[in-house]
């Protein structure tokens, strides 16, 4: 009751429109704490309360608004209709749905000489059970918590299901006594106070959230549940699962369970090789075939990597952009394939001369563009004017640099940098020159006479 009314007031209190899960969950623990109540008012007022009776009425009612929760749940935090989540969260759940219709189902039914109105209540109980617990298990392979409020939400509604089956398994092999085992009455009130704890954490009005994008690979603990449950079932059918196994019948089912682990393995095997293929097509796609330099598409990929990089720290960093002189004459001149052979000797001799912690990429054509970080204008002049002795023999380089400045964007910050190269290759290219943006200043530069946009 206490945490059922703490539970509602975190539920008014709680800022912005409480997603429908919290509110649906809290009618489901209303409703248990209800028919609790009525529980023991009929113990306590006739002794043993007649089965079925009004507080059942009132705990199969509470799992109606707990489906809703957990169905919510997982169309918002799975909104991708993704076969292989869902098939993993099949494999999991047929073992325990075969155990509970064995152990569970079947001896509630079939326990008695008939099949009357008391045995249609005390399975429908399991059966909704196995309805939460597939919701349950769908979320958990749908790309993780991420979200401290839904991992004690999901292990609340788990200590629930846990305690439920045990209970009614319990019941359907006639060993419990008149009164319940504390031990499971503990796992209820663990759960109800997971609930309220889960309802309570800061996190909980973003529990619907959708979940973060699943990581190609498949982790080790998913592949271990999966494991594990393609065996169980062979398992129990060696260990006997009771009696009355023959020999033979063992043979087939070691055998049975060689077959999975073979399979397994080779699909762990087949799965693995395709996330290093996909991480090779990656990195083929983000590298100039010609070069072996990142890419345009790397270098944007890069320059906002170190723009948000940039918003934490405070070092220095420079930008340079290379063109390479006439290289237009040299191609007409010498032919294209010279030309390519140029380009990949000039790159291979640039990164070799360059620090291992510059960023030197292809920019497009005959174009390139380095990131060099933890150095101002002078610093990175003298390492850019290193590389420009570095080019091969029968072609030069114009190299324009640009300190980054702190407010100053990347993209500006290059733009100062293809201004100076530009004035470079106006002044009789072969050169490296680097210009300083000063602020407050005018909308443009003057490098030796010539007046150049500030962007």
């Amino acid at each position: 009751m206490v945490a059922c009314a703490v539970f509602l007031i975190r539920l008014l209190r709680m800022p912005g429109r409480p997603p429908v899960v919290w509110a649906s969950l809290w009618l489901s623990v209303l409703l248990l704490t209800l028919g609790d109540t009525v529980s023991a008012a009929q113990s306590f007022l006739v002794g043993s309360p007649a089965f079925p009776g009004p507080a059942d009425l009132l705990f199969l009612a509470s799992y109606v608004p707990q489906i809703v929760a957990v169905a919510v749940l997982v169309r918002r935090r799975n909104p991708r209709r993704d076969l292989g989540e869902f098939l993993d969260a099949a494999i999991i759940a047929v073992p325990v749905f075969a155990l509970t219709a064995v152990y569970v189902i079947t001896p509630l039914a079939f326990g008695q000489q008939e099949f009357d109105g008391s045995a249609m209540v005390a399975v429908t109980y399991p059966v909704l059970d196995l309805v939460v617990l597939a919701g349950l298990l769908r979320i958990a392979v749908g790309g993780g918590h991420g979200n401290r409020s839904l991992f004690l939400l999901t292990t609340s509604v788990g200590v629930a299901l846990l305690a439920d089956l045990v209970y009614q398994g319990l019941q359907a092999a006639s060993s419990m006594d008149q009164d319940d085992p504390s031990w499971l009455l503990a796992l209820y009130t663990g759960a109800i106070l997971l609930m309220t704890a889960a309802a309570l954490s800061s996190e909980a009005p973003f529990v619907d959230r959708p979940a973060p994008v699943p990581r190609r690979q498949m982790s080790a603990v998913r592949a271990a549940a999966l494991c594990c449950a393609a065996l169980s079932l062979p398992v129990l059918i060696l260990l006997g699962a009771g009696t009355g196994l023959v020999e033979d019948d063992k043979t087939f089912a070691v055998a049975t369970m060689v077959i999975i682990v073979l399979i397994l393995t080779r699909a762990w095997v087949i799965m693995i090789r395709v996330v290093e293929q996909q991480q090779e097509l990656d990195q083929l796609a983000r590298t100039d075939e010609l070069t072996s330099l990142p890419n345009r598409r790397s270098w944007d990929h890069e320059l906002a990597r170190t723009e948000e990089w940039l918003r934490h720290n405070k070092d220095a960093l420079t930008c340079a952009m290379f063109d390479l002189d006439l290289f237009k004459d040299y191609n007409d001149a010498l032919g294209h394939a010279a030309g390519d052979q140029l380009l990949r000797e000039a790159a291979q001799a640039w990164r070799a001369a360059a620090d291992v912690d510059c960023y030197l990429a292809r920019y497009g054509g005959e174009e390139f563009a380095m990131l060099l970080p933890g150095r101002n204008l002078a610093a990175a002049e003298e390492l850019l004017e290193r590389l420009r002795l570095a080019t091969p023999e029968g072609i030069t380089v114009s190299i324009g640099c640009a300190q980054h400045e702190p407010g100053q964007s990347l993209e500006s910050t290059l733009a100062h940098a293809d201004a100076a190269l530009y004035a470079a290759k106006s002044r009789g290219r072969n050169m490296v020159l680097g210009i300083a943006y000063q602020r407050p200043g005018p909308m443009t530069i003057d490098v030796d006479g010539i007046s150049l946009p500030v962007q």
